[in-house]
């Protein structure tokens, strides 16, 4: 277990070193098309890596008599979503300028305007693809005669199988059987992404003492999380994020083992804008679009190990993509 929490720490704090500039900076290259299909893999798997590590390591409590029962966690999550290949690549046809072997956009002659090509963009890197800058061919008509064109758009930030997240968290409760739970990173810079900041929180209740007598601990919890990626370069936002989950989880500890589980629904909608500098022409066009992440509903199921007040936890997740979360923290009941 701590060798799977040093490995998850290790893949979110490494430097992507794939390219000179922020991801920010890089979009301005390529087209609203391009983009979004580019960022399509970012969405949902930070969007599935924000939605987890909400259960495991601070189990639920329950209902008291008591007002307020002293419960508490403070601790780190690990969180790495597995990518396949289909995450890593792309492939679209879309309108640019057609371009001369100068980089320069062709004018037609005879109306004075820019000469759109289309361009064949095939199995070309995502944002978690092959970092080197892709050659993207195109053909246009000019005179009556068909031509040919070219033009390097952008390779990934970073290649790799796991999209990971970090995340800080503390657990305070409970009230009758609720408590709350927090996760905060202020912006600072990660890699070639740019600054990542967020926060979220967490309320969760238990359920068990409204049933009748049942061998675990049963609670149900709300959540909902911003995110934003700025560049560093320019000081655009370029990314604003929101996620927000509900879920039922069931909990039961056996001396120094707790065993945990639930089914959640959950939600991500990522807004992107930066200014599209059109190749050729460097024409400053602004741009705006919205993604959802892919996943909607997960199935977990993990552990906690309680070595004093010191607790560790391992889930697995089975969503659209397979996701692992590790914990570390401390728990004060």
């Amino acid at each position: 277990m701590k060798r799977t929490l040093t490995i998850l720490a290790i893949l979110f704090l490494v430097p992507f070193n794939a390219q000179p500039q922020d991801l920010g900076t890089i979009l301005k290259k390529v087209s609203p098309e391009y983009a979004i299909n580019y960022l399509q893999p970012f969405a949902s798997s930070f969007g599935m890596n924000l939605n987890s590590g909400f259960i495991g390591g601070y189990a639920p409590s329950s209902y008291s008599k008591i007002p307020i029962h002293p419960h508490f966690y403070v601790g780190f999550k690990a969180v790495g979503t597995f990518l396949t290949d289909v995450d890593k690549v792309f492939s679209l046809a879309y309108n640019a300028p057609a371009l001369d072997n100068a980089g320069n956009s062709i004018i037609d002659p005879g109306t004075g305007q820019v000469v759109n090509a289309v361009y064949q963009a095939n199995n070309v890197p995502t944002v978690f693809g092959n970092t080197s800058a892709p050659v993207i061919h195109g053909t246009y008509y000019l005179g009556g005669a068909q031509q040919s064109t070219q033009m390097t758009t952008i390779g990934g930030i970073w290649d790799t199988k796991i999209s990971p997240l970090a995340m800080p968290q503390i657990g305070v409760g409970t009230i009758y059987g609720t408590d709350l739970m927090i996760r905060a990173l202020p912006k600072i810079k990660i890699g070639d992404y740019g600054e990542i900041g967020y926060f979220g929180f967490a309320v969760r209740h238990s359920v068990s003492s409204y049933l009748k007598k049942i061998p675990f601990e049963l609670a149900a919890q709300f959540g909902w999380q911003t995110f934003g990626v700025t560049s560093p370069t320019s000081g655009n936002k370029f990314i604003d994020a929101n996620a927000w989950m509900v879920n039922v989880q069931a909990f039961k500890r056996i001396k120094i083992v707790g065993i945990y589980g639930g089914i959640q629904y959950e939600n991500f909608t990522m807004d992107v804008n930066y200014v599209y500098n059109e190749p050729g022409t460097n024409k400053p066009i602004p741009v705006a679009f919205s993604e959802n992440g892919a996943n909607k509903f997960r199935f977990m199921a993990g552990a906690n190990v309680y070595i004093g007040p010191v607790v560790f936890n391992l889930d697995l997740a089975i969503a659209n993509k397979f996701i692992l979360s590790a914990g570390l923290g401390g728990v004060v009941f």
